[in-house]
């Protein structure tokens, strides 16, 4: 199974970001574009795997404080069309605290700078670069099961961490 740690943007963002994709549809621009039930920010990337309990019990060790996220431009990156989220100390920390945890059971994730962002469109050959500010509250961060079925990329949340609590599931 493929796995990873992930933000989804709460519904208000949710909402922008659906128009905008639409809105990059309705202009021609062409691509892979992801499917708004798959947008989330990946924390960490796991990869394969065969067992998932040990990144369960990895997240519900993790205490971490309520937060926002604000995306700050929509923008070309290699081959995509991403939102670019603004690193906080908050979003940086939680995403320290996952790889830390990860580390102390034996799991050392692939060694690369943290870019918080999310990706709309994949395969782009247009260019585009839109100062913008959608505001996400972040009240917990979940485990994704990523899933090829019938030829379409699914992602299901199969476990979740609500953030701003010791001992809540």
């Amino acid at each position: 199974m493929r796995l990873f740690i992930g933000i989804k943007p709460d519904k208000k963002a949710l909402l922008v970001i659906q128009g905008l994709i639409k809105k990059l549809q309705s202009q021609g621009i062409t691509g892979n574009y992801t499917d708004v039930n798959n947008i989330h920010m990946t924390l960490v990337f796991i990869g394969e795997v065969t067992e998932e309990k040990m990144f369960k019990n990895i997240m519900d060790r993790i205490n971490h404080p309520q937060f926002s996220f604000r995306i700050s431009k929509l923008k070309c990156f290699k081959d995509m069309i991403i939102l670019e989220i603004i690193k906080t100390k908050e979003l940086e920390i939680l995403q320290e605290k996952i790889t830390i945890e990860m580390a102390k059971q034996g799991y050392n994730i692939e060694k690369r700078n943290f870019y918080p962002h999310i990706t709309l469109v994949r395969k782009v050959k247009e260019k585009i670069e839109i100062d913008m500010e959608i505001n996400s509250e972040v009240k917990s961060f979940e485990l994704y099961l990523s899933q090829r079925i019938q030829g379409k990329i699914n992602y299901s949340v199969i476990h979740k961490r609500m953030l701003g609590c010791e001992t809540c599931e």
